[in-house]
């Protein structure tokens, strides 16, 4: 019996973005995926450059406030990463404690905000990353 719910999908031409919650009777959190495929504009040192990938995102996911306690998944494998070459990436953020309906248009709002500051500070003034929906 499947109890979850996807609550929206969104493409664009960096990514595609994804809302869901496990429990769609008593959700006490939902989640956000995001998959795209990276591709180095220069020659990164791989860990430096996914730690300060996963900083960014940290960095707003905070600023955007949708709940107090969040979890960042960022999978990307850093054996992959060269210049000229595209490796997919998955971040899953998963928002805990969530007190309001996930149908409301409270929290529609606020996770359209998320993904529009996503979108504006990472996918599109990234400093050693380029983004896109497809390999």
């Amino acid at each position: 019996m499947s109890r979850g719910r996807l609550i929206s999908v969104t493409n664009t031409n960096e990514s595609r973005f994804k809302v869901g919650t496990v429990d769609k009777d008593n959700p006490k959190s939902f989640y956000v995926n995001i998959s795209s495929w990276v591709e180095p504009m220069i020659e990164v040192e791989a860990d430096k450059s996914l730690r300060k990938l996963y900083k960014d995102l940290e960095r707003v996911i905070k600023n955007n406030k949708l709940t107090n306690l969040h979890i960042l998944d960022l999978d990307l494998r850093e054996s992959g990463l060269r210049k000229g070459k595209r490796s997919f990436m998955k971040c899953e953020i998963t928002f805990l404690n969530n007190d309001e309906d996930l149908s409301s248009a409270e929290i529609s709002v606020k996770v359209s905000k998320l993904q529009s500051t996503i979108h504006k500070y990472i996918f599109n003034k990234h400093d050693q990353f380029t983004f896109h929906a497809t390999k």
